[in-house]
């Protein structure tokens, strides 16, 4: 029997998802979470075999959190289930070492397809993702600017673009104002741009959201 942790801030799409598994014989799950505190927590004294896991739980991207679960829990297998831009993020994740990627809105026969996959150890990606990964392995492939961006550059890119003033950003993520201000210096380094008005006109220009 495969054991599984599922760690989620949505109530109801871990209720769902435990719905589904609970009514095999093939999967156990023994634990959910709600936050990056609670997994990490969780996982000192429960094991899984696999741990289905919202990345953005620890940021905009989550590839800080997947090392830490790593190095926490080094036999679990990391398969993320998430609303993340796979074809922009999907690489990033997989490198910092999830062994699969999910949509939120899968199927049910792909949820368990994809479990089964990872816990036998293979891969589970979708063929946009292939794509984007065989892409990424190639000389000529153009590397924007905010690709460049580290995990909290980015957190901090995505919050300024949403409004979201320093010292808010600070209490968000737990920082001090002094240390936002630090990433978004080299976020506007990176980029290329001088103020926020031209940071919104690059992020419109590359379709980011």
């Amino acid at each position: 029997m495969t054991t599984v942790f599922i760690a989620d801030p949505n109530d109801t799409l871990r209720a769902g998802i435990r719905a589904i598994l609970d009514r095999s014989d093939k999967y156990k799950v023994v634990g959910e979470a709600s936050s990056r505190f609670q997994l990490l927590n969780a996982l000192k004294n429960c094991r899984a075999d696999v741990l289905l896991l919202e990345p953005k739980m620890g940021g905009a991207t989550g590839e800080t959190l997947i090392r830490q679960i790593a190095e926490l829990a080094a036999s679990t297998i990391i398969l993320g289930i998430s609303d993340l831009d796979e074809k922009k993020y999907g690489v990033r994740v997989l490198r910092a070492g999830l062994k699969g990627f999910l949509r939120k809105d899968c199927e049910k026969d792909e949820l368990l397809s994809a479990i089964e996959q990872v816990s036998t150890g293979h891969l589970h990606i979708s063929m946009a993702l292939a794509e984007r990964l065989v892409a990424a392995l190639s000389p000529f492939e153009r590397v924007l600017p905010h690709h460049r961006l580290s995990e909290r550059e980015l957190d901090v890119f995505y919050r300024l673009l949403h409004g979201d003033k320093i010292n808010q950003i600070a209490r968000d993520l737990l920082l001090s104002p002094k240390t936002i201000s630090t990433h978004k210096v080299r976020v506007f380094q990176k980029i290329g741009v001088s103020n926020l008005s031209e940071l919104i006109r690059y992020a419109l220009a590359h379709g980011i959201t």
